[in-house]
C-alpha cells in the first residue's frame, strides 16, 4: 500500500505535574501528526516546565477491529486497552523547558482485514501516568472491490455581528477573528483545497467588506483591521472558486422564532435583497434554497413554512428521521417534497473544537460506516455547529488515509429515501424579552422615515432583523443586550430631530421668539415645528414648515400671542405631515413682561388726575398766602 503521511500542526495540551518532588517539572505534550500506510507511527512533541524531565511512550492496541461505532465510542470513554491490549510501539527521552523534544514511535500494524482498529499511547515517568491518547487507524486491507463512503461538507462561515443598527462597528473583534490564527482565518485555511460546500453569512460578508477600508469603532476610536480583512476577503474569493456556496439569511436567523412574526414571503424577501451585493464581493452566484433551523431541529409546520418560504433542502437533526439500527443509513431523505440533509450529532461534537485527536476520531468514524457494508456506499453529509474552532490551522486531517471519498455536495444529484412521517422535535425559541425588542424598533424607524425627504431606512430596517440572530438561543444575555442597544439605537435615530430648549422674553404682547432645532441625523428632513400652549396666557401658535439638511441647525422665528403678562410655557414638537410626534416635546418657557392698553390708558389718566389735584393744592396754598399778605 502507498505510504501516507499527513502532517498536523495543531495541540491537545496536556499539563500532569509530577507529585514525587514539591519542585517536580510540568511536562506538556502534544501530537504532531499521524502516519499510516504500510508502516505507522505518531509523532508527539515534549516540552516541560521547570527543568528536564524523562519520559516514556507506549502504544497499545486493542484486540480485534470494531464492529460498530458504538464500540468505538465506548473505546474513546474507557481506555483498559492499556491493560488488555497488545504493546505494538514505545518510545523513551527527555523533555526540556529551552527546546522541544519531538519523537516518532512507530506501530506495529500488520493488519489485513478491513476495517478500524484501536490504539493507546501512554506517557509515563516512572511509576507515574502523564496521560493517555487514544486514536484511531484505518484499513484497506486486502480488499479490492470496495465502495469507499462519500463524505460532503457543508462548512459554515457564520458570526454573530459586530455592528450596531447603522452599520458602526461596537467592537474590533471581528479584526482579531480574521486574523490567520483567528477563528475565522482558521476556518477557511482548513477549506483550501477541499471539497467543501460553504454556508455563508451575508451580513459576516458585507462586515468584512467595510473593515476593507478605514473604518471608525463607535467610541471614535480607528479600527485595526483593514488589512487582515482585505487579505481575509481575497484569499476567500480564491478558496470559492468552483465550489457551491449557500448563503444564510442576513444574520444568521433562528428560523422558527423568525416564523412566529412574519409571513414566508417576508422571509423569502429578505433573503433575496442581499444576494446580489453579496455574489458581487465574493465573485460567486450564490444559492439561498438550503434552510438550516437553529440546532437543525424541525417540525412539520416549520417545515410547510420554510417550504413556503422557497426552500429546497432542509438540514435536519438524523434522529428525526426513521433509520435503521444495524447500519449507517445514507445522511439525505426527502420530506413533502423538500430534501432533507441529516445532521448528525455523533459528528458534529467532534467539530466543536477542532483538534488532531477529534478529526482522527471523526474520519475514523466514517472509516466506520464503509466497513460495516464495503460494497454499498452512503453517503454522509457532515454539518459542524454554527461556529466551529480549530486549534490549528490544519487540525481538520485530510481524509486521504482514511476509507472515505470527499465529493461536493449538489442539490440535484442524489435524491433520499421519502420520509413519511418526520419526527417532530420541541423547537427552541429567542427570549420573548429579545423578540419584543423588534417590533418598537422598526416602529421607530418607520416614524423617522415619514419626515425623510427622501426615505432611506433600508440599512437599519434590515438590521433590526438581527434581533432574531440564531446566535442568541445559546447566549440569550448577550442577546437581550444585543436587542436592547439596538433597540436603544432606534429611538435615538427617532428622536435625532429636535427642538432645544430655552427661555424667551416678549416686552410686548405680539412678538417673535427665535427657536432653535437641530438634525443629527444624515438625512435631509422635511417635518413641521408644533408649539402648543400649556395656559391661556399664550394663543394657539400655527404649526410651521421645516426643512433641515443632514447634520445642521435652523433657528426659526416664531410668532407668539400673548394675553397677559406673566411666565407661560410652551410644548415645542417636531411632526410629520400628518401631526404626529417624533421623540420628545421639549418645554420652552416664555417671560411676558407687556401691560395692556386699556391698563396703560387707566395708569395714564391716574397719572394725571394726581398730578392736576396736585397742582390745583399747590394753587389754592399760594392764592392763600397772598390774601394773608
Amino acid at each position: 500500500m502507498r505510504k501516507i503521511l499527513i502532517c498536523i500542526s495543531a495541540f491537545l495540551m496536556i499539563s500532569v505535574a509530577i507529585p514525587a518532588q514539591a519542585s517536580a517539572p510540568t511536562l506538556e505534550f502534544s501530537l504532531l501528526n499521524v502516519e499510516q500506510g504500510k508502516t505507522s507511527s505518531i509523532s508527539i512533541e515534549f516540552k516541560t516546565q521547570g527543568g528536564p524531565a524523562q519520559f516514556k511512550v507506549k502504544i497499545f492496541q486493542r484486540k480485534g477491529l470494531f464492529t460498530s461505532q458504538n464500540e468505538m465510542l465506548s473505546f474513546e470513554e474507557k481506555n483498559s486497552v492499556v491493560q488488555t491490549g497488545a504493546l505494538v510501539g514505545e518510545a523513551s527521552g527527555v523533555a526540556n523547558s529551552d527546546v522541544a523534544t519531538r519523537i516518532r514511535i512507530p506501530i506495529d500494524t500488520a493488519n489485513k482485514l478491513l476495517g478500524v482498529a484501536g490504539y493507546v499511547a501512554q506517557i509515563t515517568s516512572g511509576a507515574t501516568e502523564f496521560g493517555q491518547l487514544n486514536f484511531f487507524l484505518s484499513s484497506k486491507g486486502d480488499s479490492k472491490n470496495i465502495a469507499l463512503t462519500p463524505v460532503s461538507w457543508i462548512w459554515p462561515l457564520l458570526e454573530p455581528s459586530h455592528r450596531n443598527l447603522s452599520g458602526v462597528f461596537i467592537d474590533d473583534e471581528l479584526a482579531t477573528a480574521l486574523t490567520p490564527q483567528g477563528r475565522l482565518g482558521r476556518l477557511i485555511t482548513a477549506g483550501e483545497g477541499r471539497n467543501f460546500t460553504w454556508y455563508i453569512d451575508p451580513e459576516l460578508i458585507e462586515s468584512v467588506l467595510q473593515m476593507t477600508q478605514p473604518y471608525q469603532l463607535i467610541n471614535g476610536k480607528p479600527g485595526a483591521g483593514s488589512a487582515v480583512a482585505t487579505v481575509w476577503l481575497s484569499r476567500l474569493k480564491n478558496i470559492l472558486v468552483g465550489h457551491q456556496v449557500f448563503y444564510s439569511s442576513y444574520g444568521d436567523l433562528d428560523l422558527a422564532s423568525y416564523a412566529q412574526k412574519f409571513s414566508p414571503l417576508e422571509l423569502r424577501s429578505m433573503i433575496d435583497s442581499k444576494v446580489a451585493q453579496t455574489d458581487e464581493i465574493l465573485g460567486v452566484r450564490g444559492e439561498t434554497s438550503l434552510a438550516w433551523p437553529t440546532d437543525s431541529r424541525l417540525n412539520k409546520d416549520l417545515l410547510a413554512y420554510l417550504k413556503k418560504a422557497g426552500f429546497q433542502s432542509v438540514i435536519v437533526d438524523r434522529e428525526q428521521v426513521p433509520h435503521s439500527l444495524n447500519f449507517t443509513d445514507e445522511s439525505i431523505a426527502t420530506s413533502d417534497g423538500l430534501n432533507l440533509y441529516l445532521s448528525d450529532t455523533l459528528y458534529s461534537k467532534y467539530l466543536q473544537k477542532i483538534s488532531v485527536i477529534n478529526s482522527n476520531h471523526l474520519y475514523s468514524h466514517l472509516s466506520m460506516v464503509t466497513a460495516e457494508r464495503p460494497a454499498t456506499p452512503r453517503l454522509q453529509i457532515i454539518v459542524p455547529p454554527r461556529y466551529p474552532s480549530l486549534d490549528g490551522s490544519q487540525a481538520l486531517v485530510s481524509n486521504a488515509q482514511f476509507l472515505t471519498d470527499e465529493i461536493p455536495l449538489s442539490i440535484s444529484a442524489r435524491t433520499g429515501k421519502t420520509v413519511v412521517d418526520l419526527t417532530d422535535k420541541k423547537l427552541k425559541f429567542l427570549d420573548s424579552r429579545i423578540a419584543s425588542q423588534f417590533l418598537e424598533s422598526q416602529k421607530l424607524i418607520n416614524q423617522f422615515a415619514k419626515i425623510q425627504t427622501e426615505p432611506d431606512v433600508e440599512v437599519p430596517l434590515l438590521r433590526t432583523n438581527l434581533i432574531f440572530s440564531s446566535s442568541w438561543i445559546a447566549e440569550p444575555f448577550k442577546g437581550y443586550l444585543f436587542a436592547t442597544n439596538l433597540a436603544r439605537d432606534a429611538n435615538k435615530l427617532e428622536r435625532s430631530v429636535y427642538v432645544l430648549s430655552g427661555s424667551y422674553t416678549l416686552t410686548s404682547l405680539n412678538g417673535k421668539v427665535p427657536i432653535s432645532i437641530t438634525n443629527d441625523s444624515t438625512s435631509q428632513i422635511k417635518a413641521r415645528l408644533t408649539l402648543r400652549p400649556t395656559t391661556f396666557r399664550l394663543n394657539e401658535v400655527t404649526a410651521i414648515p421645516i426643512e433641515l439638511k443632514p447634520k445642521s441647525k435652523l433657528q426659526v422665528l416664531v410668532p407668539i400671542r400673548a394675553n397677559s403678562a406673566g411666565t407661560a410655557e410652551l410644548s415645542a414638537m417636531i411632526t410629520d405631515q400628518k401631526g404626529n410626534l417624533l421623540g420628545e416635546a421639549t418645554a420652552l418657557t416664555i417671560q411676558v413682561t407687556s401691560i395692556p392698553t386699556v391698563a396703560l390708558w387707566i395708569t395714564w389718566l391716574a397719572g394725571a388726575a394726581l398730578l392736576l389735584a396736585a397742582s390745583l393744592q399747590i394753587y389754592r396754598r399760594l392764592k392763600r398766602r397772598g390774601n394773608n399778605e
